[in-house]
């Protein structure tokens, strides 16, 4: 097989929720053009969250408000 069999049975790949995967890209995107326009010392957690329009889960302080 191509796939390596873990215990005799073939692993399934897990189904990506798609608000998910639209996140996901949203970040990717948004750190690849700052990394391009600006490049790596423009790519912060700030930077792409204000880029992407996801929210920062890492702010604890405005999760906590």
């Amino acid at each position: 097989y191509w796939l390596r069999k873990l215990n005799g049975v073939l692993p399934v790949a897990p189904v990506l929720d798609p608000r998910v995967a639209r996140s996901r890209d949203a970040v990717l995107n948004a750190a690849r053009e700052l990394l391009v326009e600006s490049g790596p010392a423009a790519v912060t957690v700030d930077a792409v969250v204000a880029r992407s329009g996801v929210a920062n889960l890492l702010d604890t302080d405005a999760a906590l408000a």
